[in-house]
């Protein structure tokens, strides 16, 4: 999920019990809400939860099905060798992988 704060957020926080992840931190500029008013710095990130305690391959998973449902997964791996369009989706699913183990691995 995509959200923003005024702040930058810590990366990990709690809610109804839940571990809460934050990740791909992005500072943005917005426009006041009237014209001619001054741009606020915001803070874009993404975030998942997962249930305590907090675990790196849960969370990588976490992030991974963030973007990839189950079946899409199995999908991709199955047609990665049918076309070149499998080959291309399957090294970008890769890319997602890698960049979700790197977030975690900064996180903890």
């Amino acid at each position: 999920m995509i959200a923003e704060s005024r702040q930058k957020l810590q990366v990990f926080g709690r809610s109804r019990g839940l571990i809460v992840f934050r990740f791909n931190f992005r500072k943005v500029q917005r426009d006041g809400p009237d014209d001619g008013q001054e741009t606020e710095t915001m803070w874009c990130f993404e975030q998942v939860t997962i249930n305590p305690p907090i675990e790196r391959g849960r969370l990588i998973d976490a992030i991974i099905a963030s973007r990839y449902s189950k079946s899409a997964e199995i999908a991709l791996i199955n047609n990665k060798d049918l076309s070149p369009e499998g080959a291309d989706e399957y090294q970008k699913y890769q890319a997602c992988r890698a960049q979700a183990k790197a977030w975690v691995k900064e996180a903890l």
